[in-house]
């Protein structure tokens, strides 16, 4: 029993291999694609086979939606038999043939006949009724050939008509109608009214752009429920006025359609085509209100004899004339479009004073570029009263750019005045940021103060609360009064000191008597943490090496003994109040190792008091410049320290660290004495007549 199923398995297997590929034979002989062994069985596919070798010819190409409809409706190969002799047989029109082979590119496909154009359009329409769920065997042969003739639709289209419109027997023009309402309407549904059907026959239907744009069926429901709209749309169809209203406008239309019908053809009446749509235009983008409709009624009035085309080529002009303001010397005509926004806002919002402004000065107002800061929407919007401008203010304007003052750094609903707005106009962040935080209701004192915080450059290294801190001791007197009452027995004293001791008043209140000097202020600012322990300067000098996180650090990778320290501890003490170890210690990891060396040693020298007899040694400029130079002249030399270098300036913090002077060459050999060449303490060059002398006490580093 076994040994039978078994031979049974390969016998039935040998059936199915024959009968698939019978099957393919028959499909391939068909055209019909091998797709659709994956979705019908094997007895269906060749059964619509045997329909087609039957009823069509074997040459006839057709789509897969004419075969799906072959195979699944055993009526329509009948149907289709009967419709491809009345399918014209042209023949195709054929381009001139190429040159063979020429730069290997191939040779264009020949343009498709007649036939072959109806054959694609008839698939289309196929697959919109397997898409509707309807037999494409149930309309007239005669209808199905005059739709696929008809060039302006695509088969969802030819299916609507033939569904909807083809029943009613329709004349030439009213079948035109549909046609151009079917091309031109979007979303029009498979199953129409009567009420529907009529609507798109409307002669205004296809040229409007409230059908071109809104899906119909939310078209139709506004007609139903404000019939008045259809004049509107019938009234600019029979004057031939493009225009582009939507479904918003009519929506508005809706509120008060017979009053907008009025104006619009009264308007309509007296305007040409041209000017009309220019008005819709400009209108449309107001708002299509009536109140502007009714302004502009009322000037076609007063003035039949204007050239309203010219008058209404700009929306500037149009604006000009729905807000009544009159421009004597200023042409709205061709103004640019930047000028042009903000002319719009300032007539909109009457802003009178700066119109007579522009229009006294056209020129001054043509010449703004486009970068002008001024004509930053949200600048002139949000935070400038524009009728506050005067004539000088707008010609800063011109020079003013957006890149050096953008409305997005101001803040949020803040007016400003004019004069604040130069004063912001090309500061740094943190400088505007400060200038928010002043208080003081005087515009006067906050420009005052503000104006000299920027002169002095006095913010920085101050941020976040630090800069609402200054700037509530600043609402009460400038920097300067500050400096003078406060702070004027430390000397040296530089306008960004003075700001951070305001900063830190409170911290640094108790040592203020016992400060001399600019290096003891900065010393208290750098110890902030830990002023409270000490009631003079000179008690926290004494414990500078304990509060100096750096200088234990420092010590430790120069080998610096006790009896060093205590013999040097007044040098010490300068060097570490002028941050000097946090310094050392941050340029330090920048050089490699055999450089460290020898930039410890022009530290340690300096901690020694002995750096400038390195740096500035007898007979050193007379040797560079190889020339005689008077006493005087090389006295005068290692004290003139008059050198700004990107922001370092003389007396900073690192004034004691001044760059080596000394010439280097790349052909220099290096003194044996001073070794450790780098970039600020470079190696003294040698010749190979000369060799350097250098100081005995050098031998001790």
């Amino acid at each position: 029993m076994t040994m039978t199923a078994e031979c049974a398995r390969p016998a039935e297997l040998g059936a199915l291999i024959r009968e698939r590929a019978a099957a393919i034979l028959d499909m391939n002989q068909r055209r019909l694609s091998l797709d659709w062994l994956k979705e019908y069985p094997l007895p269906k596919l060749r059964e619509a086979c045997g329909r087609m070798a039957e009823e069509i010819p074997e040459d006839a190409a057709v789509g897969l939606h004419v075969q799906r409809e072959l195979i699944r409706n055993p009526a329509f190969a009948r149907y289709l038999a009967r419709l491809l002799p009345l399918l014209p047989e042209e023949a195709p029109l054929e381009p001139p043939k190429p040159v063979a082979g020429r730069y290997g590119q191939p040779a264009p496909k020949a343009a498709p006949s007649r036939r072959g154009k109806l054959m694609h359009r008839l698939d289309g329409f196929v697959g919109a009724c397997q898409d509707n769920g309807k037999d494409p065997a149930d309309y007239t042969l005669q209808d199905v050939v005059e739709i696929l003739e008809t060039d302006e639709l695509d088969g969802l289209g030819r299916f609507i008509y033939l569904e909807n419109f083809a029943p009613r027997a329709l004349d030439h023009e009213q079948r035109g109608r549909a046609i151009n309402s079917l091309r031109q309407c979007v979303g029009v549904p498979a199953a129409l009214t009567r009420e529907q059907q009529d609507q798109l026959m409307e002669p205004y239907v296809p040229a409007s752009s409230l059908f071109r744009g809104t899906a119909f069926s939310q078209v139709w429901a506004l007609l139903e429920r404000c019939p008045g709209l259809r004049g509107i749309l019938r009234l600019l169809h029979e004057r031939q006025i493009e225009e582009g209203l939507g479904m918003a406008e009519y929506t508005r239309f809706a509120e008060a359609p017979e009053e907008y019908l009025r104006l619009l053809a009264a308007l309509a009446g007296k305007l040409s085509p041209i000017a009309t749509a220019r008005f819709l235009n400009h209108w449309q983008r107001d708002g299509c209100t009536l109140d502007a409709l009714r302004k502009m009624d009322r000037h076609l009035a007063q003035h039949p004899d204007m050239d309203w085309e010219a008058a209404l080529y700009s929306y500037s002009g149009y604006v000009n004339l729905v807000s009544g303001v009159k421009f004597r010397n200023l042409d709205l005509a061709g103004l640019p479009r930047h000028l042009e926004d903000i002319l719009l806002y300032a007539m909109s919002k009457n802003k009178a004073h700066f119109v007579r402004l522009v229009d006294g000065d056209p020129e001054a107002f043509r010449i703004l570029p486009v970068q002008s800061f001024l004509l930053q929407e949200r600048l002139y919007r949000e935070h400038l009263n524009l009728n506050e401008l005067t004539a000088k203010d707008l010609a800063c304007c011109g020079w003013m750019r957006r890149q050096k003052l953008d409305a997005e750094n101001l803040a949020p609903g803040r007016r400003y005045t004019f004069p604040e707005l130069q004063a912001l106009y090309g500061v740094q962040r943190p400088y505007v940021d400060f200038y928010h935080a002043l208080r003081s209701e005087s515009q006067d004192c906050r420009l005052r103060v503000f104006r000299e915080v920027c002169r002095q450059d006095a913010l920085k290294g101050v941020a976040g609360d630090s800069l609402n801190t200054l700037a509530g001791l600043l609402d009460e007197k400038p920097l300067s009064v500050w400096k003078q009452e406060l702070f004027r027995h430390i000397g040296g004293l530089t306008p960004g000191d003075t700001a951070q001791l305001l900063i830190h008043l409170d911290a640094v209140r108790h040592l203020l008597p016992s400060m001399r000097t600019r290096s003891d202020a900065l010393l208290a600012l750098r110890s902030i943490n830990g002023l409270a322990r000490f009631s003079t300067m000179d008690q926290l000098k004494e414990n500078i090496t304990e509060l100096d996180s750096g200088w234990g650090e420092l010590a430790k990778a120069m080998g610096l003994t006790a009896e060093f320290q205590a013999q040097y501890r007044e040098n010490i003490l300068a060097f570490l109040g002028r941050d000097g170890a946090s310094i050392v210690l941050g340029y330090l990891p920048c050089l490699d190792e055999s450089h460290k060396a020898g930039y410890l040693r022009v530290v340690k020298a300096e901690l020694m008091g002995r750096l400038r007899e390195v740096k500035y040694h007898e007979g050193d400029l007379r040797w560079e410049l190889d020339r005689n130079i008077p006493s005087r002249a090389g006295s005068r030399w290692p004290e003139n320290l008059a050198v700004v270098l990107g922001e370092w300036r003389p007396g900073s913090m690192t004034g004691s660290l001044t760059p080596c002077s000394w010439a280097h060459s790349p052909s220099a050999r290096a003194c044996p004495t001073w070794t450790g060449c780098t970039a600020t303490a470079c190696s003294r060059p040698l010749t190979q007549t000369r060799r350097c002398s250098m100081p005995a006490w050098m031998g001790a580093l």
